[in-house]
C-alpha cells in the first residue's frame, strides 16, 4: 500500500456539487457555468435561412426567431423569453459553427 494521501476535488455541477478524484487532463478543463438565458446559440452548425427580427423589437415566448438550415432541414428557431433584441450576430446565407452567438436579448 501507498503513503500517498488522496486529494479529493469539488467540482461544480447542475446539481449542486460533487467530490471526486481528478487525473491532469480533467484539472485542465474549463469549469462548467450555466448558460447565459439572454444569449441564443447555434445547437449545431448550419446555414441561416432568414432572420425574422430586427434589432430593437420586442418579441415575445415561441416568437420565431430566424430559420436555420442544418442537416438538410430547415429549423425555425423560437425565443425562448419575451424580450427584446439587442443585437443580431448573424446574417442571411451565414454558414454558422455550432455554439455561434447569433443573438442577443436585452
Amino acid at each position: 500500500m501507498s503513503d500517498k494521501k488522496i486529494q479529493y476535488e469539488e467540482l461544480p455541477t447542475i446539481h449542486g456539487t460533487y467530490r471526486t478524484t481528478l487525473n491532469e487532463m480533467c484539472r485542465r478543463r474549463k469549469p462548467w457555468t450555466p448558460a447565459n438565458p439572454k444569449h441564443l446559440l447555434s445547437y449545431i452548425p448550419g446555414t441561416v435561412v432568414s432572420i425574422n427580427v430586427k434589432v430593437g423589437q420586442k418579441v415575445e415566448i415561441g416568437e420565431e426567431l430566424m430559420i436555420f438550415k442544418a442537416i438538410k432541414m430547415d429549423n425555425r428557431i423560437k425565443s425562448p423569453m419575451d424580450g427584446k433584441i439587442k443585437s443580431i450576430l448573424v446574417a442571411k446565407d451565414e454558414s454558422v459553427p455550432k455554439g455561434k452567438l447569433m443573438i442577443e436579448f436585452e
